[in-house]
């Protein structure tokens, strides 16, 4: 495999490096374990070896202690050829190692203590070196004993056990890396996916989604959360595109005008000044308006709350308006609490207010009924605007809080079709429902604001 291709395969930053780590992780910690277990067992095997070797030897001491040479030589003629311990090591012999008893050819050079020893010794009665385990002992004559067990079979269960270990550990290395193998594929598969989409999305495709499938895993909840965001984000573009288009379509007239009432100005015509204000003021307002949309959706303002009293703002804005209803002789009245608490934007409560009046003074006939009151809910207070205008259907609602939406009854009356949704965005700001009441005549529009 090339040196490159390695290299990209163990980068930090791949999830192949990330599973060949936890596969190699996993493999040294089985090897650690096995081999703790392997060397375990050997010791145990090897200790209770030797406690058996231990208690043959006491056993024959016993005998020796009791019966002298005879006994002893006997007790090991009998252990030799019991069949059921065919890997006994048996040695008697005299002070100058002249073999007695027992089925050793030599006695072995080791301390006579009957400290436990490992050493290469040859069976006569098999004719073989073999490896022994086992203990000496000098009696009280000057003789000596020694007793042990071939450890041919413990060697040969070691060699079993060792390479059934490395099986093990080439079966797990094995099986850990397939798997390995396929998960990182398919994460890799779905990331994939993930980068496909927002490569086309870069590419100016932003319908394009990431996909999901029905397994409900983390890669879903991912993109899921990426959809989402998509959505926002693809809403706010064609927002901004349906925003530019209004925009350039609603100032193109006042400006046309504006140009045409410049040119009269600078020809000496008189009487066109107050026409030019006029629409500097309207292209101002929709300007403003716009701005504070803007703030309202960046959420800035959202950091801006203070407590404040609802009702007394709701009549400061109704002091406001009041001249201006009159020039209409339309009746604005109060009705409701007298002190409504609750946390939010004084500046951009108010502007709802104001909207709100605005619109229903604007579209109410002279000599209309225009009421404003702020009542309580639990949970919450609303505040509620009703007019004698000509209302607003359930069909249009959507339409009329639009940004720059205006209803085809209202095309004829100036104004830029910002106010109903700069009150949504208050709305929204607040945590608030802004609601279309039904109404026998007229238009009733509740805002429905949360206490705490």
């Amino acid at each position: 495999m090339p040196v490159g291709v390695i290299r990209k395969i163990l980068r930090p930053s791949t999830p192949r490096s990330v599973f060949a780590a936890h596969v190699l992780a996993a493999f040294l910690s089985a090897v650690l374990v096995l081999g703790v277990v392997y060397n375990g067992v050997m010791r145990l095997l090897e200790a209770q070896t030797a406690a058996v070797v231990e208690a043959d030897l006491r056993g024959l001491i016993d005998e020796y202690r009791d019966g002298g040479q005879f006994a002893l030589r006997a007790a090991i003629a009998r252990r030799t050829n019991d069949p059921n311990i065919q890997d006994a090591v048996y040695l008697f012999a005299t002070n100058e190692d002249h073999p007695l008893a027992g089925n050793l050819s030599r006695f072995p050079d080791i301390p006579l203590d009957g400290s436990w020893h490992l050493l290469e010794l040859v069976r006569t009665d098999k004719d073989r070196d073999v490896t022994v385990g086992g203990r000496a002992f000098l009696l009280s004559t000057g003789a000596k004993v020694f007793v042990g067990r071939d450890l041919r079979e413990q060697r040969e269960f070691r060699v079993i056990l060792l390479w059934a270990s490395l099986a093990m550990l080439v079966f797990f290395l094995l099986t850990g890396g397939v798997a390995g193998y396929l998960v990182s594929k398919s994460i890799l598969r779905r990331l994939k996916g993930i980068e496909t989409a927002a490569a086309d999305i870069a590419a100016g495709n932003l319908s394009r989604r990431a996909p999901e499938t029905q397994n409900d895993d983390e890669f879903d909840r991912l993109s899921r959360s990426l959809n989402t965001m998509l959505d926002r984000n693809e809403a706010l573009v064609t927002e901004l595109r349906t925003v530019t288009d209004s925009l350039a379509h609603d100032l193109r007239t006042p400006l046309a005008r504006l140009h045409n009432r410049l040119e009269d100005i600078a020809e000496g015509k008189e009487g066109h000044a107050e026409d030019a204000l006029r629409e500097l003021e309207h292209i101002q307002t929709v300007l403003a308006a716009l701005m504070d949309i803007s703030r309202l959706e960046s959420g800035i303002a959202a950091g801006q709350f203070e407590a404040l009293d609802l009702v007394e703002i709701a009549q400061t804005a109704l002091e406001l308006y009041e001249p201006l209803a009159d020039e209409r002789q339309q009746v604005l009245s109060y009705n409701g609490i007298d002190q409504a608490q609750m946390v939010g934007h004084g500046q951009f409560v108010a502007m709802a207010i104001t909207n709100l009046l605005d619109n229903a003074i604007k579209y109410s006939p002279d000599g209309g009924h225009i009421a404003l009151s702020v009542y309580s809910e639990p949970n919450e207070w609303v505040l509620c605007v009703t007019d004698s205008g000509p209302g607003i259907s359930a069909d249009d609602w959507p339409e009329a809080i639009k940004r720059f939406g205006r209803l085809d009854k209202a095309r004829s009356t100036p104004g830029s079709g910002l106010g109903l949704n700069l009150v949504a965005m208050v709305a929204k700001l607040h945590g608030a429902t802004l609601v279309n009441c039904p109404a026998e005549t007229g238009t009733k529009i509740a805002l429905h604001l949360p206490k705490a």
